[in-house]
């Protein structure tokens, strides 16, 4: 059985005994309980589980996936959207996409979420299939720390590598916002704050390059969020 870890940090093939989806899940929650570091996971699921890591080929035929940023697990077989992606991959110029927004609370303060790699980051994820960015955008807010946001401007996108993966990002602000934030996802998310400087906290190292960028754009320096 072929199963391909898929994430944030990870896109990985690993090879082991045929079972049933319930009982990958159930070997997949037991990894994730034992990680410290979400990107150590597919190495604990193998050593407990006696799977192995195998070279990734685009072109073979895999029996699940784990999205270790939804913790969901899918046969791809059975999604059209998926199954044309993996059909038309040479064909096409595809990349794993995300989308992040940047919101303020009443005295300008910026909120971050803290990963459980200990990360900071804006608020979002990865988007889904037929998703625009904007629609990724603020599902994944709502998901993740209950906030409805509204009148989202872009104030930058580029391409970013994580690990061996290209992503292409949307970073948004917030002209609008309601409800209060939470925690809504503790196996993705274990900190929450509103700061005055960017710099003070620790984000990734292919984020912090573009700090600086957002933090001088015209649209954060005299935009406010107005809340509901």
């Amino acid at each position: 059985m072929i199963v391909e870890i898929d994430g944030f940090y990870h896109q990985i093939l690993i090879t082991g005994k045929k079972c049933s989806k319930q009982e990958l899940k159930q070997m997949y929650v037991r990894a994730k309980q034992m990680a410290v570091d979400v990107r150590d996971l597919p190495i604990i699921f193998c050593r407990l589980n006696k799977f192995d890591i195998v070279p990734f080929e685009e072109d073979i035929q895999v029996d699940f996936v784990i999205d270790t940023n939804t913790d969901r697990i899918y046969t791809p077989h059975t999604e059209q959207n998926l199954k044309t992606a993996v059909i038309n991959l040479e064909e096409c110029t595809l990349e794993a996409a995300f989308s992040r927004v940047i919101i303020k609370d009443t005295r300008n303060n910026i909120l971050v979420v803290q990963d459980r790699a200990d990360d900071w980051n804006f608020p979002g994820g990865k988007q889904e299939a037929g998703e625009t960015p904007l629609e990724c955008a603020k599902r994944e807010i709502k998901e993740e720390i209950g906030i409805a946001v509204g009148d989202l401007i872009e104030i930058y996108n580029g391409s970013f590598y994580f690990g061996d993966i290209k992503w292409h990002g949307y970073f948004y602000f917030a002209n609008a916002a309601s409800g209060i934030p939470a925690i809504n996802e503790v196996d993705k998310i274990k900190g929450i704050q509103f700061i005055k400087d960017l710099k003070s906290v620790k984000f990734h190292s292919e984020l912090s390059r573009i700090i600086d960028q957002i933090s001088g754009s015209k649209q954060l320096k005299t935009s406010t969020t107005a809340w509901k």
